[in-house]
């Protein structure tokens, strides 16, 4: 696989701001400190009686299955700096979607918790009638969630023009991963599958199908991929968890 360029599909930033050298503020730059897997959550032990004192910060990130650790750590390099500098600058909730990864964080605990809240995007000059993409899909939906240890499935079928995959991020159980899954696939097929290349991004979880080779293989020409107009937009409300305020970085590798 070649070395890959990053550039942001979407990112949702809460109007919620942090003060620059706020306790907040230390406690975000504590979860982008060498970030070193594939997969890792950032949070915050819990305390007494389950209370979460204030100014907590809690962040994850994923690479898609297919990618390489060598262009999985440049991606998240850039997720972190585009998000912080750029696209959500002093945003206290933000979330930023590239083609092989995702960055997000949060002052409240978003960990377990199936977000669907996501968009779609369709190949805009290309249709299809065929069933094989939405069938090899399923099939993906139902297997992800059993995957150990990232909860990802892919196929690669080059003679039938198909590349597709399905991924949770790995804070989800296996039921919540299939629970996440299913509810983007059923958008996916209420809005798109006539289109010949179509995805579903949410915050909890991904399926994509493409044409044109995308899996291990960035040499091929990708689908054309637009955001459609039948998805919202918006950031996910809060969770109302309270959330903490000495924060200490606990990295869990999951692969």
């Amino acid at each position: 696989m070649g070395t890959l360029t990053f550039k942001p599909i979407k990112a949702n930033c809460s109007s919620t701001k942090y003060t620059e050298n706020s306790t907040f503020s230390t406690n975000l730059n504590s979860l982008f400190i060498h970030p070193q897997s594939h997969v890792l959550i950032f949070q915050s032990p819990p305390t007494k009686l389950s209370a979460r004192p204030l100014n907590s910060a809690f962040g994850l990130f994923f690479c898609t299955g297919d990618l390489s650790e060598d262009n999985c750590q440049p991606c998240i390099q850039t997720a972190i700096k585009d998000i912080t500098e750029s696209s959500c600058p002093s945003s206290k909730q933000a979330i930023i979607w590239y083609d092989y990864c995702e960055l997000r964080y949060s002052d409240t605990n978003f960990f377990g918790l199936p977000d669907t809240s996501g968009f779609n995007m369709t190949n805009p000059f290309e249709n299809t009638s065929s069933s094989r993409p939405v069938e090899v899909v399923a099939q993906l939906v139902k297997e992800a969630p059993l995957e150990n240890p990232i909860m990802f499935k892919s196929l690669a079928l080059r003679s039938e023009s198909l590349d597709a995959l399905a991924q949770c991020s790995s804070d989800l159980t296996r039921q919540g991963c299939s629970d996440c899954l299913t509810t983007i696939f059923t958008n996916i097929k209420a809005c798109c599958i006539g289109a010949k290349g179509w995805r579903y991004l949410a915050p909890s979880c991904w399926i994509r199908y493409e044409a044109t080779p995308f899996l291990q293989n960035v040499n091929g020409v990708n689908t054309t991929i637009t955001q459609s107009y039948c998805s919202s937009n918006e950031f996910p409300a809060s969770n109302g968890l309270n959330a903490t305020t000495q924060i200490e970085s606990l990295f869990v590798k999951l692969n």
